[in-house]
């Protein structure tokens, strides 16, 4: 019977393809490569795993076939290899959802280590460059403040201020008042 399932007539599903996947962990010099398949169902599912075409029985460690809640399986078989014969090892799948039995490989992920660490450098300087400006900024503009009050002090003297542009000399002109008219 289907775990889970209700006493009673057991309902039968449409044969459901296994989705597979196949992920490797080296530990100790000694690369373990796993095939899970899961979703399927009949329960019957045969996996192995192949090298250079030839299949794998002896070195092969079956985790055994077992059902999930919604009335399909998953299965898994596992096989440790040297890590430089990774790419030699296929994982084979057999089903009765399936025209031909399929092949599945594994592709070792990259190492995000450097990935990461550049994205965070990236960040860090993004944020410095700006923290940078903003500071710049602020201290630019107390500057440009501090050149208008001293153009202030010197209303009791009659040359003309410095020729800064327009918006400056009006300001200028508003600072220093009725000296000018």
């Amino acid at each position: 019977s289907v775990w889970g399932a209700q006493p009673g007539p057991q309902r039968h599903l449409p044969a459901v393809q296994p989705e597979v996947r196949v992920w490797g962990k080296e530990a100790d010099g000694i690369l373990t490569l796993s095939c899970h398949a899961y979703g399927f169902y009949p329960r019957p599912i045969a996996i192995s795993w192949m090298k250079d075409g030839m299949v794998q029985d002896q070195e092969t460690h079956w985790g055994g076939v077992m059902p999930n809640s919604d009335g399909t399986y998953h299965a898994l078989a596992a096989i440790d290899v040297l890590p430089e014969d990774g790419d030699k090892y296929r994982c084979r799948v057999e089903h009765a959802s399936l025209p031909q039995p399929g092949l599945f490989l594994w592709e070792p992920q990259p190492n995000l280590i450097p990935i990461v660490a550049g994205a965070v450098i990236a960040i860090v300087a993004v944020i410095t460059a700006v923290v940078g400006l903003v500071v710049w900024k602020s201290k630019s503009g107390k500057e440009e403040k501090g050149d208008r009050a001293s153009l202030g002090e010197c209303q009791g003297q009659r040359s003309p201020p410095p020729v800064l542009g327009v918006g400056a000399l009006w300001g200028s002109s508003l600072l220093l008042g009725s000296q000018w008219k």
